[in-house]
C-alpha cells in the first residue's frame, strides 16, 4: 500500500509531536526511525527527545490520508497551524511552514493554488477540537509496516559476502560515519580518563547515544587504545 498523507511522531511522555507529510508514509516513517536510531536525524529537537526518552516513547500516527498529491502541502500546513508543533513547548518542527514533499515536485501553478488556498483561512474551535478525532493508525497500515519489516527474510548470503560487506562499512568507510578512527581513539581515551559522555558528544558533534555505544563497545570495536 502506498499511502500518502499527513503523519505525526508523538511523544507519549510529554505530549509533544512532529508533524510531516509524504507521498509514501511507510517509507518516510522507516527513514525517520533509521536516522533517529543512528543519532543522525537532521531535526536536532526530535533527535534530542528520542535520545532522552527512548524509541519506546514515540508513536507513529497517521493524521490524514491525502490522495491528491497537489493538496499535501496545504493539508500539512493546516495541521501545523492547528497543532502548532513548531512551538517548542508543543513539538519538534523546526519551521511554522510546511516543507516540500519528498519525491514530489510542485509546479508554479500548484504552489500558487496552495498559497491561495491557505491565505486568510481561520480554524474554528470546533474544527481544532475535531482534528484528532478518528485519526488513528489503521490495522491495514500496521500490517503494511510489519510486512515491510519482513522483506528480505529468508535471504542468505555466503560468509565471504558478509565479511566483505562488513569490512566495506567498517568505521570511517561507512558513508554515514561522523567520526574517523583517530577521533574515536581520542574519544575512547578521554572516556577512559573519566570525562563525561555528554560533554564529549557536544565537542565531537555526535549524540550522547553514539558516545554511549562507543564506550560500551557496540560501535567502533576495531579501534583500540
Amino acid at each position: 500500500m502506498n499511502t500518502s498523507g499527513i503523519y505525526a511522531l508523538f511523544n507519549t511522555r510529554n505530549g509533544k509531536l512532529y508533524v510531516g507529510s509524504s507521498v509514501h508514509i511507510t517509507r518516510r516513517w522507516a527513514a525517520h526511525r533509521r536516522e533517529l536510531r543512528r543519532g543522525k536525524h537532521t531535526n536536532r529537537f526530535l533527535q534530542r527527545a528520542w535520545d532522552k526518552h527512548g524509541e519506546a516513547a514515540f508513536e507513529f500516527r497517521l493524521l490524514e490520508e491525502v490522495d491528491e498529491l497537489s493538496r499535501l502541502l496545504a493539508r500539512e500546513q493546516v495541521w501545523l497551524d492547528s497543532l502548532r508543533s513548531f512551538e517548542r513547548e508543543r513539538g519538534y518542527n523546526l519551521s511554522p511552514s510546511a516543507h516540500s514533499i519528498l519525491g514530489f515536485r510542485f509546479d508554479d501553478v500548484q504552489k500558487a493554488r496552495v498559497s491561495d488556498g491557505l491565505r486568510g483561512k481561520t480554524k474554528s474551535a470546533e474544527h481544532r477540537k475535531n482534528l484528532w478525532r478518528n485519526r488513528q493508525v489503521t490495522e491495514e497500515f500496521r500490517a503494511t509496516m510489519a510486512a515491510n519489516g519482513r522483506k528480505g527474510a529468508g535471504r542468505s548470503f555466503s560468509p565471504e559476502h558478509k565479511r566483505k560487506k562488513a569490512a566495506a562499512q567498517t568505521g570511517s568507510k561507512n558513508h554515514c560515519a561522523k567520526l574517523d578512527e583517530r577521533q574515536v581513539a581520542e574519544l575512547k581515551r578521554r572516556l577512559a580518563a573519566g570525562e563525561k559522555g555528554r560533554t564529549l558528544a557536544r565537542e565531537f558533534g555526535v549524540s550522547e547515544v553514539t558516545v554511549s555505544k562507543i564506550k560500551s563497545g557496540n560501535r567502533w570495536q576495531h579501534v583500540t587504545i
